[in-house]
């Protein structure tokens, strides 16, 4: 293609080549220089190691000893669905949020001294710097937990990558005992109620029994008898397994609706029963008998329900949270992961090669409208009409 000139000249591709040619050691000054600048730069430049663990999330609804307990309570009160709710966000998501919290970060800026370390003026400079450095991520295809923390130091790199496992790990165990914690203090203070509701039912028992000098025990083959007696433990056991759920759940959780209407069903079967075998007693005396000894098995069943809960809550808190799964911990590595020396170079030499190129052309271009007189003599008018004056 050719360019025309205003006074009707034409510069064709020869010509441009020639223009280049009358310049080519200044087109390749120009890129040598720069080469060696590129050169120099990645040779002085801090070389950056990076190092990367893997983490594999635990199974969905395995959110540590509180779910796990609260797994048990839904198994043991009827409320099939209470099992997955404490898993109902996603695993992968949960470490991430915990590994970039104020928590963590702050807990590993005071371990590995980071603001002496990266000399920041704040924690908040220092906490900028940690997430640029480590750079945690999901990947959608294996949904696996990956750790990537880059440092001049490669051993300082791994150290980093690995540390936020280890204070993952230590936000899992602390959030799982405090759960625990909880539900033990809620057990114990239900035991120490349900003794004394024990001791008082069973004296209620005894006067009853000997007032009315009748065997309860025989009344009870009854089938009626034996299976409101049933039907008593059941609720109460239910009431039990609502009360410490509602520690975790609302009173609008579906799960805990359908709960509360089990519990009035077995309610009013309960009352229904009750005033269906009230006949079988022979007089009022032998009555308060049969509902003295009801109160008192229900007593019994229900310490010995809070009992188990108890237990599990103690094996929970004594045990830790779930473990983090490590695929693979982070090592130092071998090989810088920056600069690129050799990309740095060839971006380097390209861009003198353009730089020369197009200074070359500008120059020869000068050069040729230097020695044309008509040029001259145009570019002083030019300069003569914009002169102050």
């Amino acid at each position: 293609m050719n360019a025309e000139v205003e006074d009707g000249e034409e510069i064709g591709l020869l010509d441009l080549l020639t223009m280049l040619g009358e310049e080519k050691w200044a087109v390749l000054g120009v890129t040598l220089a720069a080469t060696l600048t590129g050169l120099i730069v990645s040779l002085i430049v801090t070389p950056i190691f990076s190092s990367t663990a893997l983490i594999m999330p635990a199974p969905q609804g395995a959110g540590g000893a509180g779910a796990a307990a609260l797994a048990q309570l839904a198994q043991s009160s009827g409320l099939g669905a209470l099992g997955g709710l404490a898993g109902g966000k996603s695993n992968d998501q949960l470490y991430l949020a915990m590994m970039r919290s104020q928590t963590v970060q702050d807990a590993l800026i005071d371990k590995h001294e980071l603001r002496k370390r990266w000399e920041s003026r704040s924690i908040e400079d220092a906490r900028s710097r940690l997430t640029k450095n480590v750079v945690i991520t999901v990947e959608k295809q294996s949904g696996l937990v990956k750790i990537a923390a880059e440092d001049p130091d490669p051993a300082f790199a791994a150290l980093l990558a690995n540390s936020h496992i280890e204070e993952l790990q230590k936000m899992l165990d602390r959030v799982a005992t405090t759960e625990a914690q909880q539900r033990r203090v809620f057990f114990e203070s239900q035991i120490e109620k349900t003794k004394m509701n024990l001791a008082a039912a069973e004296m209620r028992y005894r006067e009853a029994q000997a007032s009315s000098g009748i065997q309860v025990t025989s009344l009870l083959a009854e089938s009626a008898l034996r299976t409101a007696t049933e039907l008593r433990s059941k609720i109460t056991a239910l009431e039990i397994q609502i009360q410490a759920s509602s520690q975790f759940l609302t009173a609008k959780n579906p799960d805990t609706q359908r709960a509360a209407s089990e519990l009035a069903a077995l309610r009013a079967r309960l009352t229904e029963l009750e005033q269906g075998s009230g006949r079988a007693v022979v007089n009022p005396t032998q009555q308060a008998t049969v509902q003295a000894f009801r109160e008192l098995k229900v007593q019994e069943a229900k310490l010995d329900a809070i009992v188990r809960q108890l237990e599990v809550a103690k094996i929970d808190e004594a045990k830790e949270g779930v473990p983090v799964q490590i695929v693979d911990r982070a090592i130092p590595a071998e090989r810088r992961s920056s600069p690129k020396r050799a990309l740095m170079v060839i971006v380097a030499a390209s861009g003198g090669l353009f730089v020369g190129l197009l200074f070359a052309l500008v120059r020869a271009s000068f050069r040729r409208f230097k020695s044309d007189q008509d040029n001259q003599a145009r570019f002083r008018a030019f300069v003569r009409s914009w002169a102050l004056r």
